[in-house]
């Protein structure tokens, strides 16, 4: 409501008003507080993600500016020009949204830091408590398995070639909490599920059916399989990481990097918001980014 009185007034007052009461009818101003009203409700409303569509169409706040600018020159006879702190504003605007941009790629979650030492992803959840990691692991028998598929959301996969005779998953429950006692209760309640119908072994968790606040709660898989198995991977929120292998292997990743390595199968990956590698590949490849990097 205060950008949209700020517009109102900016269009309704002569040379005087205006001069004299800058601050209560900025067109600048008023455009940004509509701006953000209006597309943080339809955020609350589920219609578009705030802080990518902020991220993304940015420049039409300046278009708009620049339009009511064109607008006040013929309306006011030239008489109102820029403003000092108008310059300056659009100046932070433009700060802000390139700002929201990177922000909406990397999604808090995963967020990357510049000043972080190392590959390691930082999280929002290191913000909020201490870091408790458990274990799980569990050895399946290989016995006529064709496929794998693997599902998971906010967590790393990474999957090699080994044995021939068994597929080994570990699964690392990562967990923020102010104690190890509540960080426990929660890591208790994630279980790995595996499934296996026909030739296909099926691997995930069920922390879909769990109410866990996705800053505070991470499930890694680390996974040894036989070389000639294909894999299925999804993943969300994590990156996911393939070494060699020998047979088919496709990957859909989203908010996180993938890397494929010494693989010598038909390759795909699509992948959103994240980097996409491929390296020392024998054999077909497709890749797919969305607002990402490809190398390959």
């Amino acid at each position: 409501m205060l950008g949209l009185l700020k517009l109102v007034r900016h269009f309704s007052w002569d040379v005087a008003r205006l001069s004299q009461r800058p601050g209560k009818s900025s067109l600048l101003s008023g455009l940004f507080w509509t701006a953000v009203g209006a597309i943080g409700l339809l955020h609350l409303a589920g219609a578009l993600g705030g802080l990518t569509f902020f991220g993304l169409y940015w420049p039409f706040l300046l278009v708009l500016f620049g339009l009511g600018k064109i607008i006040d020159y013929y309306r006011l006879r030239g008489e109102l020009q820029f403003r000092a702190t108008e310059v300056i504003g659009l100046i932070l605007i433009i700060l802000l949204w390139v700002g929201s941009y990177h922000l909406s790629r990397a999604h808090l979650p995963l967020l990357r830091l510049p000043f972080w030492s190392g590959d390691s992803d930082f999280g929002i959840g290191d913000l909020l408590g201490e870091k408790y990691a458990w274990t799980q692991e569990e050895s399946l028998s290989a016995a006529s398995l064709q496929t794998i598929e693997i599902n998971n959301i906010y967590g790393d996969i990474r999957i090699q070639g080994g044995s021939l005779e068994s597929v080994d998953v570990r699964l690392t429950k990562e967990v923020f909490e102010a104690s190890e006692e509540e960080a426990k209760v929660r890591a208790d309640q994630v279980k790995l599920l595996t499934e296996q119908a026909g030739g296909t072994l099926y691997l995930k968790t069920n922390r879909e059916d769990l109410d866990l606040d996705k800053n505070r709660f991470k499930s890694h898989f680390e996974i040894t399989i036989p070389p000639l198995v294909a894999v299925n991977v999804k993943n969300a929120y994590g990156d996911v990481g393939i070494s060699g292998l020998e047979a088919p292997c496709s990957i859909e990743a989203l908010h996180g990097d993938v890397m494929v390595e010494n693989h010598s199968g038909e390759l795909q990956i699509q992948n959103e918001y994240g980097r996409a590698t491929a390296r020392n590949i024998e054999g077909g490849i497709r890749l797919e980014s969305r607002r990402g990097t490809v190398s390959a």
